[in-house]
């Protein structure tokens, strides 16, 4: 829920109260890749409430079975593209649950490529890409360790932001 929160406020141009330092900036294209959720999930949270989401902020529901389909399915989604774009991929492991050590390398390696492709084109690609903690997690402050499973996604990531539940 808090990063589709903040895919709705960069597509409307809002200072984001989640992203640190944020700002009010122009309203940016989001492609929201979403393996966790369905409409029927989506309608409950939001529409139930007359919420809309904004027209620049594209919902798809996907899973693939290799690396090599998903980023060419990234390629096609942005390919289009003539501002700067948000890519949300929310749940990484789900949406490509093969993706572990060598094909994670090279996955993150064509994300740079396509972000390089854009860039070209004087379009900003910005990715945030979800992941859960190891089922080792035992609770406690968030470590680099708890987002290492088969391979270490953390070593991949320019920021790293952690969610634990607080109980009083």
């Amino acid at each position: 829920i808090l990063v589709e929160q903040i895919g709705i406020e960069t597509a409307e141009g809002k200072a984001s109260c989640l992203v640190p330092n944020s700002e009010k900036c122009t309203p940016q294209n989001v492609k929201y890749l979403d393996s966790e959720l369905d409409e029927n999930d989506i309608s409950s949270r939001y529409g139930k409430y007359g919420y809309y989401f904004p027209e620049n902020l594209e919902r798809f529901e996907v899973t693939f079975e290799s690396p090599e389909k998903f980023t060419d399915f990234i390629k096609r989604v942005v390919v289009q593209e003539d501002s700067d774009c948000l890519i949300i991929i929310d749940n990484i492991l789900t949406i490509c649950p093969v993706l572990n050590g060598e094909k994670s390398k090279s996955f993150f390696r064509k994300l740079k490529e396509i972000q390089r492709e854009t860039r070209k084109r004087g379009v900003i690609l910005t990715f945030i890409i979800v992941g859960h903690t190891t089922k080792n997690y035992t609770g406690g402050p968030i470590q680099l360790k708890d987002l290492s499973g088969s391979f270490n996604v953390s070593a991949m990531a320019t920021g790293i932001y952690g969610i634990t539940p607080y109980l009083s």
